[in-house]
């Protein structure tokens, strides 16, 4: 989505968007199945990742392990050379961002 505004050296250089402290860790993104397969054949330790079920569907995320509030710590899809290693295969949360949507218990979304 950025690609048209970004180029793909300055995108991989930022990292912003693919690095947490501990209070904002729950914007990590959450992966499917399909994609955290796409993520073990890329080499990256599924260990990384913690899952969790919802509605009968496996999730991943990030496990994330802080040593202090301050302590900054990359999504375990990043290399710090390339960027996202992947690529266009990236969750949706991350093709969007800035840009978030937000379900509110009542079931209805805004864009944030």
């Amino acid at each position: 989505m950025l690609k048209n505004i970004l180029t793909h050296e300055t995108c991989a250089n930022c990292r912003i968007c693919c690095s947490f402290v501990k209070e904002d860790a729950w914007e990590s993104p959450v992966f499917r199945e399909e994609e955290m397969q796409k993520i073990r054949d890329r080499g990256i330790n599924s260990e990384k990742f913690k899952q969790f079920e919802k509605d009968g569907e496996l999730f991943y995320v990030a496990d994330y392990k802080f040593s202090s509030d301050t302590e900054i710590l990359f999504c375990p899809c990043l290399d710090e050379k390339d960027g996202c290693i992947l690529g266009e295969e990236k969750p949706f949360e991350c093709s969007i961002w800035p840009v978030r949507i937000f379900e509110r218990k009542n079931g209805e979304t805004y864009l944030g």
